[in-house]
């Protein structure tokens, strides 16, 4: 129930951060610096009601340091693959996040991987050529390769984040995942914090709002449900299934008709691989 939860949570985030993003006013950098401080905020609220636990933190600092980094370099790659090309391409090429993280939980987290996933493997890589296949030749834009940067990084980022939370409070762990890489970018890019108001503006305000509300509630239920379930490789895959619905409402709501039939088929391939994952 918290993964499914999470799911739905996750796709309806990732319209929301689109059509943000998508106002020419806004830059990624300054939109990775608002969400990620305004997420830790909102889940902060909730950890001082209840009451914050950083037991074994002195043994993780190394785990939060990579932690800070990885994720301040994946949102950077993320919002501005947002910024070149649609949600539902960018959505079908992060798919590869999960290869990286059935993999990593093999040789990190000792999980299991069986011929069928690898099968799996195997046609969610197909289900991708299937999007950039055209005219005889793989045709890739600077979107599409920070796109597949960031599935990477974040494919990486989940297997180190399952490595804590198996020892640490998971609502402590959201609330430092996402102040860390935030201050760390702020650090990093200090002029584009005069740039944050223009998160708040009436044009973007509400995308903004909704887009941080539901980014807390998905990483939330996502690391409880790890915490619950120990199998970093199946919740990942499963969460996978939140790409169809991105990709569905790419179409339906941000009206994204280019290649839609390759990507449906892209979409499709690829959903069935991550089935073979799980």
């Amino acid at each position: 129930m918290l993964l499914l939860l999470s799911v739905f949570a996750a796709s309806l985030s990732a319209i929301y951060q689109k059509k943000a993003i998508n106002n020419e006013k806004i830059n990624p950098i300054t939109f990775a610096i608002g969400l990620k401080i305004f997420v830790s905020i909102l889940v902060g609220f909730d950890i001082i009601i209840r009451g914050f636990d950083f037991e074994n933190l002195f043994l993780l600092i190394p785990n939060f340091i990579f932690m800070v980094l990885i994720y301040a370099i994946g949102n950077l790659l993320r919002y501005r693959s947002f910024k070149k090309i649609d949600i539902s391409r960018y959505t079908i090429l992060f798919q590869l996040n999960v290869i990286v993280t059935v993999v990593a939980s093999y040789i990190y987290l000792k999980e299991q991987l069986s011929f069928f996933q690898i099968v799996g493997i195997l046609l969610v890589f197909f289900g991708i050529l299937t999007v950039l296949w055209k005219k005889r030749i793989l045709k890739l834009h600077s979107g599409d390769w920070l796109a597949i940067g960031s599935a990477f990084v974040y494919g990486i980022a989940f297997v180190s984040d399952a490595l804590i939370v198996r020892t640490f409070d998971p609502l402590t762990f959201v609330f430092l995942a996402f102040l860390g890489p935030g201050l760390l970018l702020c650090l990093v890019f200090p002029k584009k914090i005069k740039e944050v108001k223009h998160l708040v503006t009436k044009d973007v305000g509400y995308n903004f709002f909704m887009a941080s509300i539901l980014t807390a509630i998905n990483t939330v239920t996502l690391y409880t449900a790890y915490k619950i379930g120990r199998n970093a490789a199946q919740l990942s895959s499963l969460n996978q299934f939140s790409a169809v619905i991105i990709v569905v409402l790419g179409i339906l709501i941000l009206k994204e008709r280019n290649n839609l039939y390759r990507n449906l088929l892209g979409i499709a391939i690829s959903t069935i691989g991550v089935l073979l994952l799980i």
